[in-house]
């Protein structure tokens, strides 16, 4: 299942009844946001590039203006933006609180999906990754 904006009324209905069967991922968000932006534009190559992993997760993303349209359980304790929960039965279940990389989110979506298995999915270096500069170390 591709990423599904919740956008009315009838889309948080479609979600919460999903929810009450399966696990599902809410990507909360920001309009204006740049992390937010930075987020979806990961979340959106790794639902890109692993079509298995598109078709098996329920992921839903909620903008900070249609938090009206879920229950209240689904946005209490969101603070900061973006922020990627998982959810069973109406209850939190996990927080993505991982550094932002694409194996990390595909690690996460993997754990929280509907599914009981996913297959072994490639990791792929994304332009949204940054490679870490070594520290420095001066002597006095």
């Amino acid at each position: 299942m591709p990423l599904t904006n919740i956008t009315n009324q009838k889309s948080g209905n479609s979600m919460v009844k999903k929810c009450d069967k399966s696990r599902v991922i809410l990507f909360y968000k920001l309009r204006g946001c740049g992390h937010c932006e930075e987020f979806k534009e990961l979340l959106d190559n790794v639902l890109k590039q692993n079509e298995e992993l598109k078709k098996m997760a329920n992921i839903y993303e909620i903008e900070f203006n249609c938090f009206g349209y879920v229950p209240q359980n689904y946005t209490r304790n969101v603070y900061a933006f973006p922020y990627v929960a998982s959810f069973e039965n109406g209850i939190k279940k996990d927080e993505f609180n991982s550094q932002r990389t694409f194996s990390n989110l595909i690690n996460f979506i993997k754990l929280n999906s509907a599914l009981s298995r996913i297959p072994n999915i490639k990791t792929t270096k994304t332009k949204t990754q940054h490679k870490k500069k070594p520290l420095r170390r001066y002597s006095i």
